[in-house]
């Protein structure tokens, strides 16, 4: 089962923050896609699992992480951003 960490986040407007996926006892940042909803004006998050925070506004969103080589094994974070 996936799962990713921190389950939770609150970041700054035009910060960043890590998020990491593990199965088990591996820790797999290449396997697996990143993505984040809602897709426009909640920030972005990379290929690596770095989630920035948009330059303006505040809310949430919700982190996730999809094995690629398990599209059915998925796991979210929470993202709150902005002041």
């Amino acid at each position: 089962m996936l799962k990713i960490s921190p389950p939770t986040a609150t970041v700054a407007n035009g910060k960043t923050q890590r998020f990491t996926a593990t199965e088990g006892e591996l820790t797999a940042p290449a396997d697996v896609n990143w993505s984040i909803s809602p897709a426009t004006g909640a920030g972005s998050i990379d290929g690596r699992g770095v989630y920035t925070a948009p330059l303006a506004g505040k809310g949430t969103a919700t982190v996730s992480a999809t094995a690629k080589a398990k599209p059915n094994d998925m796991a979210s974070a929470s993202v709150t951003f902005g002041k």
